[in-house]
């Protein structure tokens, strides 16, 4: 039941991402899965610039300061001394770390739509795969496959259609 329950979620969020997006053809999904791919790029170059940031040592205490914050609850009295402390370092860091972290956020959702792309063609690969398994018995005359079923044998008796 869960497994079941699963695919479903997995099919909604491919329809609502299909939808979302306006794919109506397999083309424009290749086109789609072209651009997250270029964008993807793109933003990996850009953190590959960034990554010098990171040898800095006001932002390495940034990061301290905020893994160190997520630690802290609220109504501590320390909270207040590390976010007046963050916020001193902000000012004194370049605008290419609010950048960074807007490049982070942004590289996350194209690998989620990457993924989503992805499962939605493997999908359509298996329904395709079902389909043309199935087809050549559905390209028959329904009339003649009934009378192939009917003219059928078991036994020493022929099988007859109910009426």
């Amino acid at each position: 039941m869960r497994n079941y329950l699963t695919q479903i979620e997995k099919l909604r969020a491919d329809c609502r991402y299909l939808l979302t997006m306006d794919i109506r053809s397999r083309e424009a999904l290749d086109q789609r899965e072209r651009e997250v791919l270029k964008e993807e790029k793109r933003l990996k170059q850009q953190s590959n610039l960034k990554w010098n940031l990171q040898e800095d040592e006001g932002y390495r205490r940034y990061q301290e300061l905020e893994q160190e914050l997520g630690q802290i609850p609220v109504w501590d009295d320390r909270f207040e001394v590390v976010l007046d402390e963050m916020e001193e370092l902000q000012e004194q860091l370049p605008k290419g770390m609010e950048l960074m972290k807007d490049a982070k956020e942004q590289l996350q959702k194209l690998r989620e739509e990457k993924r989503l792309i992805r499962q939605i063609k493997r999908m359509d690969q298996e329904h395709l795969a079902t389909y043309e398994f199935a087809h050549p018995i559905q390209r028959k005359n329904p009339e003649q496959t009934r009378s192939e079923i009917r003219n059928r044998k078991k036994g020493d008796r022929q099988w007859k259609p109910r009426l």
